[in-house]
C-alpha cells in the first residue's frame, strides 16, 4: 500500500516536471523566433 502511494506520487511529480519542460521549451522557442525575426 505505502509502496504503491509512494510511486503514484514519483509518477504525478514525473508528469509535472515534464508539463514545466515542455512550457520552458515554447517559452525558449518563441524567445529565439522572436529574437531571428527582430534581427
Amino acid at each position: 500500500m505505502i509502496n504503491r502511494k509512494t510511486a503514484n506520487n514519483q509518477v504525478k511529480r514525473e508528469k509535472e516536471n515534464s508539463k514545466e519542460l515542455s512550457f520552458l521549451s515554447r517559452i525558449i522557442k518563441f524567445l529565439i523566433t522572436t529574437h531571428l525575426l527582430l534581427q
